[in-house]
């Protein structure tokens, strides 16, 4: 993982998760699992690159993590009491609680600073699933048609995903490839949705680009103008 080059030339963070995040928001997606129903993608916070970049201490590490295993276990419990009829849009409501109720256990932790650019990398984490959440939605100002445009672009994305093995170095490196070209694909079909308010925001709102490794949902443009 590797903290990408802002510039205006690229095209739209991921916010697809991705997202997440990282806390990723889709059906989620993930290493570490709390129960065998309900997993949770790794942390931001894990992530060493994003250790450096925010400048972590041990101690804050020490100090998220014990919160995130309380979130964590507390939140499985409410999802595995969920049924089926209404259960894709509850997990939804309620990953979207889940990232609130971190991000306020992590403002006892981390400094403005750190907390600032954390909610930049946790909402490019997020995946497309951040344009489905309302408060993007109204800072972003989307219409309903420019909303079904990003779910089904999304959709489109998923099913294009390329796979990246591992093992084999040039597999490797020719995956990492047609993952780079992916996440291209994704930010420049998402600029021809957004109008230039709408991505100017997106970069107030998401910060210098993030690039992400190959794992969980489909990349969201990092924020740059068309």
């Amino acid at each position: 993982m590797r903290l990408a080059r802002y510039t205006l030339t690229t095209a739209l963070a991921l916010l697809l998760a991705g997202a997440a995040h990282a806390q990723q928001r889709t059906s989620p997606p993930s290493t570490i699992g709390i129960t065998p129903t309900f997993q949770y993608a790794a942390p931001l916070f894990r992530n060493q690159d994003v250790v450096r970049d925010l400048n972590l201490t041990p101690d804050q590490i020490n100090r998220l993590s014990q919160e995130t295993n309380r979130l964590q276990t507390r939140y499985s419990a409410d999802y595995n009491r969920l049924n089926d009829r209404d259960r894709p849009a509850r997990v939804r409501e309620l990953m979207r609680t889940y990232d609130e109720q971190w991000l306020r256990s992590a403002g006892k932790v981390l400094n403005q600073q750190q907390l600032d650019r954390y909610r930049q990398l946790q909402l490019q984490n997020s995946g497309f699933e951040a344009f489905s959440d309302p408060d993007v939605q109204r800072r972003l100002a989307l219409t309903e048609e420019q909303q079904q445009q990003l779910r089904q672009l999304s959709e489109q994305m998923a099913r294009e995903r390329p796979n990246v093995p591992t093992g084999d170095r040039s597999r490797v490196d020719d995956g990492l490839r047609r993952w780079r070209d992916y996440q291209d694909q994704a930010r420049e079909r998402t600029n021809r949705i957004l109008n230039e308010r709408q991505l100017q925001m997106w970069r107030e709102m998401t910060g210098a680009p993030y690039t992400l490794p190959p794992t969980g949902p489909t990349p969201a443009p990092g924020g740059t103008g068309r």
